[in-house]
């Protein structure tokens, strides 16, 4: 038997806004992990996203969470599809030519692939391939 859940909602009380992207589509680079300034490893990947037959949309990634950097820089390479959960925010700024733009800035917060290959067999066939 279902349960029935009631949630209450007040005007008072504080709540956070919630901005989040979903999306299925395939890494556009290979996986590199860099380092800020502040010694925080990092990796930012561009997602390649199939809109129409025609059309793609490109989306900027930054993941931050170790295990998620860990598991990518073993197993994905470019062109792997992916499931991408991010929370997603907008930033604005003046360019150098005086004009007002807007970033939306993606961080990752769960990854999960569809169709990927283990980099150490794609080694391995390109090394039998060579032979």
């Amino acid at each position: 038997m279902l349960k029935t859940f009631a949630r209450s909602f007040s005007s008072t009380s504080k709540r956070a806004d919630l901005a989040k992207f979903t999306a299925i589509g395939r890494i556009g680079s290979d996986i590199e992990i860099s380092t800020s300034k502040n010694n925080v490893q990092y990796v930012r990947y561009p997602l390649a996203v199939q809109t129409t037959k025609s059309e793609t949309s490109w989306f900027n990634i930054t993941v931050f969470d170790e295990r998620a950097i860990d598991f990518m820089s073993q197993y994905l390479n470019r062109g792997s599809t992916v499931y991408v959960e991010a929370d997603a925010s907008m930033s604005n700024y003046t360019s150098t030519a005086g004009e007002n733009r807007h970033s939306l800035q993606l961080v990752q917060s769960t990854i999960s692939p569809i169709i990927y290959r283990n980099k150490r067999e794609d080694v391995e066939g390109e090394a039998n391939a060579e032979a």
